[in-house]
């Protein structure tokens, strides 16, 4: 059972909360360990539940997307993946990324990689919190208390 509430990508915007955009497709493994493990663990979901929109993006599919005011699709030429994700990654497509959003739907980063649970705390902290507008990663990962038993 899937702990986190996805939203579509079209209802997803219409929050007012955060926004996590999780880049994946159907046949990327670290893809999958971070949703089923990482992302399923009882105090992470809570958390994405709780602070963020979570929204499930398949990279590869061929819908007619639009945001923030553009259209986006798939054409299907040089490469398989869709343009939304070519550009909120600036065509630096390595899966998962995580796209984080603000409340206005405007872009604060696409951070790629698989992150075990752990960092992945850190991460949301991070971006929820806002710290990024105060001090770089380094220094936040140096100072952050976990939320997660030991």
């Amino acid at each position: 059972v899937d702990k986190i509430k996805w939203k579509s990508f079209n209802d997803g915007l219409k929050t007012n909360k955060k926004k996590i955009i999780f880049f994946t497709f159907n046949g990327c493994i670290d893809c999958a360990i971070m949703q089923k493990v990482s992302m399923q663990h009882d105090t992470i979901a809570r958390y994405l539940n709780q602070h963020f929109t979570m929204i499930y993006f398949d990279v590869l599919t061929t819908d007619t997307i639009f945001f923030n005011g553009i259209q986006y699709i798939n054409e299907k030429k040089e490469h398989p993946f869709h343009q939304l994700a070519v550009a909120l990654t600036n065509a630096q497509i390595n899966l998962p990324t995580l796209i984080f959003l603000n409340e206005q739907n405007q872009l604060l980063s696409a951070v790629p990689g698989f992150f075990p649970t752990l960092i992945l705390e850190m991460l949301l902290h991070f971006f929820n919190e806002e710290a990024y507008q105060k001090m770089n990663w380094q220094d936040y990962t140096k100072q952050f208390k976990s939320n997660i038993p030991k």
